[in-house]
């Protein structure tokens, strides 16, 4: 942070100053989130350390025997990573960091999937499908069931004998220590923006407010009402506004890729070397994840991913 700050930005290029600009804003913003201790409470359906275990075996080098060996000694670790984890919740849990138990349910039911799935859908057996090596394939399957999981076990143990209880009912941050400030500093980092939370949630206010006026006025041109209740009710009815089923839903996401590609080249003048793939949503997280996206490798070799959500979340 030091040496950032020691730079002097008018001296720089415009393409510098903007990276220095963005640089000094990451650096500023992840100092303001310490308040948070946010490893005190790491436990999230969304960003769970299994879906970014999954994103790892999918990106991690193999193919050869440095690779493999290095891969083996990786995956070995992950129940001391495990371990760590479960400590510092607790931690977390008795210094008043618990969570909300509608998220450690959540949690719960995918570490439950996890627990169960036939072992080639396993997330933590991924980089053995990526190679043809049947030794590593043997012993990636022998660190899975022998050491991962019975560590899965003893977190899922954890979360439902002892974290659940003590879960908080309340959903705002602000029950948590210093939670105002956390969430001042979570906002910011998120977004980059200095306004107080009260001014972003007016915002937000005035802009659910223009949203609501616009789908009364379509509603009134649609339905024949501008009231939004029934506006609701008319079109979880109908169906001529939904997709059939999750093929239909990829296929139209596919569709926007391919016509993001072609359309490219006329709003950008640096284009990416590699492909985008596009895929569902793993299983696991169907219920309760989120579409996103996932980079390419540096050299472009490894294509980027973007995961669709594949669930109709209207209700």
């Amino acid at each position: 942070m030091q040496k950032t700050l020691a730079i002097i930005p008018n001296n720089l290029s415009p393409d510098d100053r903007n990276t220095y600009e963005i640089l000094k804003e990451v650096l500023e913003s992840s100092i303001a989130t310490r308040v948070c201790q946010s490893h005190l409470w790491t436990i999230h359906q969304m960003d769970a350390f299994y879906i970014w275990f999954k994103y790892i075996a999918e990106t991690q080098p193999i193919g050869d025997a440095i690779s493999r060996e290095n891969a083996i000694k990786r995956w070995k670790k992950i129940p001391q990573y495990i371990q760590s984890d479960i400590a510092n919740n607790k931690h977390g849990l008795e210094s008043g960091y618990a969570l909300p138990k509608i998220v450690i349910e959540q949690v719960i039911d995918q570490l439950g999937q996890l627990l169960t799935v036939p072992m080639d859908e396993n997330v933590f057996y991924i980089i053995a499908t990526r190679d043809e090596d049947a030794t590593f394939k043997k012993e990636v399957e022998a660190v899975v069931v022998n050491e991962i999981m019975p560590t899965v076990k003893t977190y899922t143990n954890f979360l439902q004998n002892e974290y659940l209880p003590k879960a908080r009912l309340e959903l705002s941050i602000s029950t948590i220590p210093n939670g105002n400030e956390c969430y001042a500093a979570l906002l910011r980092s998120f977004t980059s923006l200095s306004a107080s939370p009260e001014t972003v949630y007016n915002w937000g206010v005035a802009a659910i407010e223009s949203r609501e006026n616009k789908i009364k006025e379509i509603g009134q041109k649609v339905y024949k009402t501008n009231d939004l209740k029934e506006i609701r009710e008319y079109l979880k009815a109908d169906s001529s506004v939904y997709l059939n089923d999750k093929d239909e839903l990829l296929k139209l996401a596919q569709s926007s890729i391919d016509k993001a590609k072609i359309s490219i080249k006329d709003y950008f003048g640096i284009i990416p070397k590699s492909d985008v793939i596009l895929e569902p949503i793993p299983a696991i997280e169907e219920a309760t994840g989120y579409s996103r996206y996932l980079p390419a490798s540096d050299d472009g070799k490894r294509p980027a991913k973007y995961a669709q959500q594949t669930i109709d979340s209207v209700s």
